[in-house]
């Protein structure tokens, strides 16, 4: 009876040790196909490519003190608006690195006139900096799309809603939990974009 009830415990060790075998080589073979490498990297650039716009509205009451916030919202809305408007008919013309290493630097420079200005009208620069980076990189990642499959699309689009998560609880966790000031939080989260 002893040995009956030990061989099947042996036995179900064994199901179990296949089992996880099995459960890797599968997880192995998803996360090297090509497919899953594209959806990631599509996902990771709609997610990078707008953390920074809900940071911005998320710190809105922060950079303005006193002016009503919807002025932070045309700032961050206007800029990317106007270049989702006009840049298709140039933007063919520029490289697909050029344009990710301009915007990525125009972002990164608007971050951190907001993070360093304590004047309103440097802040409001900034963000019209950071919010024309956001509309340029989003026209280019939806046409590279196109090149990709098509699952790159709606994994872009799934990145992009899961920057308004990430990038709410990320500034409201560094300021509020960890205790850290605006402008480190800001300066911190510039960089986010490299």
């Amino acid at each position: 009876m002893v040995h009956r009830h030990f061989l099947q415990q042996c036995k179900t060790v064994r199901q179990i040790r296949l089992t996880v075998i099995s459960w890797h080589y599968r997880i192995k073979q998803v996360m090297t196909s090509p497919v899953f490498r594209t959806s990631l990297a599509f996902w990771l650039f709609g997610l990078i490519n707008n953390v920074l716009y809900v940071v911005i509205l998320t710190a809105a009451v922060d950079l303005v003190n006193t002016l009503p916030k919807a002025i932070v919202l045309l700032a961050d809305i206007m800029p990317s608006f106007a270049v989702k408007l006009l840049a298709p008919f140039v933007i063919h013309l520029i490289p697909y690195r050029l344009r990710i290493l301009v915007f990525t630097c125009l972002s990164i420079t608007g971050m951190q006139i907001i993070a360093w200005s304590g004047g309103i009208p440097m802040r409001l620069l900034g963000i019209i900096l950071a919010s024309a980076s956001a509309g340029g990189g989003e026209l280019s990642f939806l046409q590279l799309t196109h090149f990709y499959g098509p699952r790159s699309l709606p994994f872009f689009s799934s990145g992009t809603g899961a920057a308004g998560l990430v990038g709410a609880g990320l500034f409201s966790f560094m300021t509020v939990f960890i205790g850290l000031s605006v402008r480190r939080s800001l300066l911190l989260l510039s960089v986010s974009r490299i």
